[in-house]
């Protein structure tokens, strides 16, 4: 008795669960909908910093068009690894051209665009390779390799002798 019960139960929890047809495509069409809302919403959230971000980052290198999507990368990592990066970065968007380049967080946004590197040491990450502004500054006279031999800082260390 108890397994025709178990039967039973199981099988109205499946009439419960069980998606239809309609409904389970009008799940799958909305949900790339409903995400990309999500995502608009919090890029509108960060935009003003990013925007800033990004108006900074162009006076600091020179250059006036910076890929967005790197831009974007290195905003994310630096923003989560340094806790007053948004308002450094506020401060530095009301500085002249003269004192802009020698704060702290100015050597730190350069070093991500040109070399693609967050942080030293072991806490380095490694965000961008081929898109830095370290291979457009050379792409006219040398052809960078697109792919990076090992990790970060790899070609330092010296071969072991025998």
């Amino acid at each position: 008795m108890s397994h025709f019960f178990d039967n039973q139960l199981g099988s109205r929890k499946a009439e419960r669960l069980q998606l239809g047809r309609r409904k389970l495509l009008l799940a799958s069409l909305s949900a790339p909908f409903v995400l990309s809302h999500v995502a608009y919403a919090q890029q509108g959230a960060q935009g003003e910093s990013f925007t800033r971000f990004m108006a900074v980052s162009s006076r600091l290198s020179g250059y006036a068009t910076l890929d967005r999507q790197l831009g974007t990368e290195i905003f994310r990592s630096l923003s989560t690894t340094f806790l007053a990066f948004e308002s450094a970065v506020a401060a530095l968007a009301t500085q002249d051209d003269e004192t802009l380049g020698y704060a702290r967080v100015a050597k730190v946004i350069l070093e991500a665009w040109y070399l693609g590197v967050i942080e030293h040491g072991e806490k380095s990450s490694c965000i961008a390779y081929i898109s830095t502004l370290q291979v457009r500054v050379v792409a006219d006279v040398l052809r960078p390799p697109s792919y990076a031999y090992g990790p970060y800082g790899s070609w330092h260390k010296h071969p072991i002798a025998s």
